[in-house]
Protein backbone atom coordinates (compact mmCIF):
# COMPACT_ATOMS: atom_id res chain seq x y z
CA UNK A 1 0.00 0.00 0.00
CA UNK A 2 2.73 2.80 0.92
CA UNK A 3 4.45 1.33 -2.66
CA UNK A 4 0.82 2.89 -4.42
CA UNK A 5 1.42 6.34 -2.35
CA UNK A 6 4.72 6.34 -3.62
CA UNK A 7 3.37 6.22 -7.24
CA UNK A 8 1.08 8.99 -7.03
CA UNK A 9 2.85 11.28 -5.61
CA UNK A 10 4.62 14.20 -7.71
CA UNK A 11 7.72 15.71 -6.53
CA UNK A 12 8.68 19.33 -6.42
CA UNK A 13 11.29 19.16 -9.34
CA UNK A 14 8.50 17.52 -11.25
CA UNK A 15 6.09 20.63 -10.52
CA UNK A 16 8.65 23.01 -11.14
CA UNK A 17 9.37 21.21 -14.71
CA UNK A 18 5.60 21.65 -15.17
CA UNK A 19 5.80 25.35 -14.36
CA UNK A 20 8.66 25.99 -16.70
CA UNK A 21 7.33 24.36 -19.46
CA UNK A 22 3.98 26.23 -19.26
CA UNK A 23 5.67 29.20 -19.06
CA UNK A 24 7.53 28.31 -21.82
CA UNK A 25 4.96 27.86 -24.08
CA UNK A 26 3.09 30.74 -23.23
CA UNK A 27 5.82 33.14 -23.92
CA UNK A 28 6.24 31.11 -27.32
CA UNK A 29 2.84 32.14 -27.57
CA UNK A 30 3.16 35.04 -27.13
CA UNK A 31 6.43 35.83 -29.39
CA UNK A 32 4.42 34.29 -32.16
CA UNK A 33 1.59 36.72 -31.76
CA UNK A 34 3.83 39.58 -31.81
CA UNK A 35 5.73 38.27 -34.77
CA UNK A 36 2.18 38.35 -36.53
CA UNK A 37 0.77 41.10 -35.52
CA UNK A 38 3.66 42.85 -36.21
CA UNK A 39 4.08 41.40 -39.60
CA UNK A 40 0.23 42.92 -40.68
CA UNK A 41 0.34 46.06 -38.71
CA UNK A 42 3.61 46.72 -40.99
CA UNK A 43 1.31 46.05 -44.38
CA UNK A 44 -1.38 47.88 -43.41
CA UNK A 45 0.84 50.78 -42.55
CA UNK A 46 2.70 50.73 -45.76
CA UNK A 47 -0.83 50.70 -47.63
CA UNK A 48 -1.80 53.30 -45.70
CA UNK A 49 1.70 55.38 -47.00
CA UNK A 50 0.88 54.15 -50.23
CA UNK A 51 -2.96 55.40 -50.13
CA UNK A 52 -1.86 58.61 -48.69
CA UNK A 53 0.87 59.51 -51.24
CA UNK A 54 -1.38 58.29 -54.00
CA UNK A 55 -4.30 60.67 -52.75
CA UNK A 56 -2.18 63.71 -52.52
CA UNK A 57 -0.30 63.02 -55.99
CA UNK A 58 -3.78 62.29 -57.87
CA UNK A 59 -5.45 66.17 -55.55
CA UNK A 60 -1.63 67.41 -56.97
CA UNK A 61 -3.06 66.65 -60.60
CA UNK A 62 -6.67 68.14 -60.15
CA UNK A 63 -8.15 65.02 -60.19
CA UNK A 64 -11.85 65.14 -59.42
CA UNK A 65 -12.15 61.42 -58.01
CA UNK A 66 -10.22 59.28 -56.36
CA UNK A 67 -10.51 55.21 -55.68
CA UNK A 68 -8.68 53.90 -52.78
CA UNK A 69 -8.26 50.57 -52.40
CA UNK A 70 -6.69 49.76 -48.74
CA UNK A 71 -5.90 49.75 -45.81
CA UNK A 72 -9.70 48.05 -44.87
CA UNK A 73 -10.66 49.28 -41.53
CA UNK A 74 -8.92 52.70 -41.85
CA UNK A 75 -10.11 56.30 -42.28
CA UNK A 76 -9.21 59.51 -44.45
CA UNK A 77 -9.09 61.94 -41.85
CA UNK A 78 -8.34 65.85 -41.57
CA UNK A 79 -7.94 68.10 -38.96
CA UNK A 80 -7.44 71.77 -38.82
CA UNK A 81 -5.03 71.16 -35.79
CA UNK A 82 -1.37 70.35 -35.91
CA UNK A 83 -0.65 66.54 -35.80
CA UNK A 84 2.21 66.10 -33.05
CA UNK A 85 4.84 63.47 -34.36
CA UNK A 86 2.90 62.99 -37.85
CA UNK A 87 2.32 66.56 -39.40
CA UNK A 88 4.79 68.71 -40.15
CA UNK A 89 5.16 71.45 -37.92
CA UNK A 90 2.61 74.96 -39.41
CA UNK A 91 1.38 78.20 -38.61
CA UNK A 92 -2.30 78.82 -38.22
CA UNK A 93 -1.71 81.58 -40.61
CA UNK A 94 -1.03 79.27 -43.95
CA UNK A 95 -4.41 77.69 -44.00
CA UNK A 96 -3.04 74.24 -43.96
CA UNK A 97 -4.80 71.23 -42.60
CA UNK A 98 -3.26 68.03 -41.37
CA UNK A 99 -4.46 65.06 -43.73
CA UNK A 100 -4.55 61.23 -42.71
CA UNK A 101 -5.02 57.64 -42.86
CA UNK A 102 -5.62 56.49 -39.46
CA UNK A 103 -7.00 52.95 -38.08
CA UNK A 104 -9.78 52.85 -37.11
CA UNK A 105 -9.98 52.89 -33.37
CA UNK A 106 -12.23 51.24 -30.88
CA UNK A 107 -14.76 52.90 -28.93
CA UNK A 108 -16.20 56.89 -29.82
CA UNK A 109 -14.89 58.31 -32.92
CA UNK A 110 -13.95 61.69 -30.96
CA UNK A 111 -11.38 60.05 -29.64
CA UNK A 112 -10.04 59.57 -33.57
CA UNK A 113 -7.45 62.35 -32.93
CA UNK A 114 -5.43 61.19 -29.94
CA UNK A 115 -5.56 57.29 -31.30
CA UNK A 116 -4.07 58.61 -34.80
CA UNK A 117 -1.32 60.29 -33.79
CA UNK A 118 -0.09 58.14 -30.11
CA UNK A 119 1.76 54.91 -31.79
CA UNK A 120 0.01 51.99 -29.75
CA UNK A 121 2.66 49.46 -28.25
CA UNK A 122 5.51 50.81 -30.61
CA UNK A 123 3.21 50.54 -33.94
CA UNK A 124 2.34 53.64 -35.43
CA UNK A 125 -1.64 53.62 -36.59
CA UNK A 126 -1.62 56.44 -39.03
CA UNK A 127 0.50 58.46 -41.17
CA UNK A 128 -0.03 62.10 -42.14
CA UNK A 129 0.61 65.28 -44.51
CA UNK A 130 0.43 68.60 -44.78
CA UNK A 131 -2.54 69.52 -47.39
CA UNK A 132 -5.05 72.52 -47.98
CA UNK A 133 -7.55 69.99 -48.52
CA UNK A 134 -9.86 68.79 -45.61
CA UNK A 135 -12.31 65.62 -45.47
CA UNK A 136 -16.28 66.13 -44.87
CA UNK A 137 -17.49 62.57 -44.18
CA UNK A 138 -20.33 61.06 -43.45
CA UNK A 139 -18.85 59.88 -39.51
CA UNK A 140 -17.85 62.60 -37.37
CA UNK A 141 -17.71 65.19 -40.26
CA UNK A 142 -13.93 64.33 -40.64
CA UNK A 143 -13.66 60.64 -41.32
CA UNK A 144 -14.38 58.48 -44.33
CA UNK A 145 -14.07 54.84 -43.46
CA UNK A 146 -12.14 52.41 -45.62
CA UNK A 147 -13.97 49.97 -45.05
CA UNK A 148 -16.36 48.67 -48.04
CA UNK A 149 -13.97 48.48 -50.95
CA UNK A 150 -13.15 50.19 -53.18
CA UNK A 151 -13.68 53.85 -51.51
CA UNK A 152 -14.12 56.51 -54.40
CA UNK A 153 -13.63 59.91 -53.13
CA UNK A 154 -14.49 62.80 -54.79
CA UNK A 155 -12.25 65.97 -54.84
CA UNK A 156 -13.59 69.34 -54.85
CA UNK A 157 -10.95 71.28 -55.94
CA UNK A 158 -12.47 74.64 -55.53
CA UNK A 159 -13.78 74.39 -51.84
CA UNK A 160 -10.82 72.06 -51.40
CA UNK A 161 -12.88 69.46 -49.47
CA UNK A 162 -12.50 65.86 -50.06
CA UNK A 163 -15.60 63.90 -49.69
CA UNK A 164 -17.61 60.28 -50.34
CA UNK A 165 -17.50 59.57 -53.95
CA UNK A 166 -21.24 57.72 -54.97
Amino acid sequence: MNKMNKRAEITTKEIIEIVLTIVAILMLAGLIYLLVSNYFNDKELDEAKASLNFLTAQISNGAKTVVIYNPKNWAVVSWEENMPNLCPAKTEEDGKKCLCICKIPAGAVKTFMSTCSKPRIGKTVGVCTESSFFVEGTLWRRIIEIKNLPVILEIDQDNKIIGIGK
